[in-house]
């Protein structure tokens, strides 16, 4: 089970609605499976169907996760489907490359009113998607 605090998921909604009608993303950080900071990015795509971080950008981010003041891990990333449910896409499980243990938070702006968060996993050298049980708390 994969918890994660409701400030997080409040967070994430909110970027997907500001950039929607295009796909937003970001990464996750922290430690010991606990998200502990959000780092929204800049989809560099500007697609409504795809995302993706610029390279110096994600290098900053990197940096920063990694090495910056309150040094933690890339746990996974997030990013939002405009018009599809909440689950890779092909394209989604081709560029999965943190890694097994990454978490991938999707979220769904399918429904209007209505944004749906689910988590994954996707095994990186299979493309084998399995769904993370998501709880969001208090």
């Amino acid at each position: 089970m994969f918890h994660l605090e409701k400030r997080f998921a409040d967070e994430m909604i909110a970027h997907a609605l500001r950039d929607d009608p295009l796909e937003c993303c970001g990464l996750l950080a922290g430690d010991n499976g606990t998200v502990q900071k959000v780092y929204p990015a800049v989809n560099a795509a500007k697609s409504p169907f795809r995302y993706a971080i610029d390279s110096k950008e994600l290098f900053r981010l990197f940096n920063e996760i990694e090495w910056g003041e309150n040094a933690s891990k890339v746990m996974g990333n997030y990013h939002s489907h405009t018009h599809s449910e909440a689950y890779p896409s092909p394209t989604d499980v081709m560029e999965a490359h943190l890694g097994p243990e990454a978490i991938y938070l999707l979220i769904s702006l399918r429904a209007p009113g209505q944004p749906d968060i689910r988590a994954f996993r996707i095994e990186p050298a299979t493309g084998e998607v399995t769904e993370e049980p998501l709880k969001i708390i208090d």
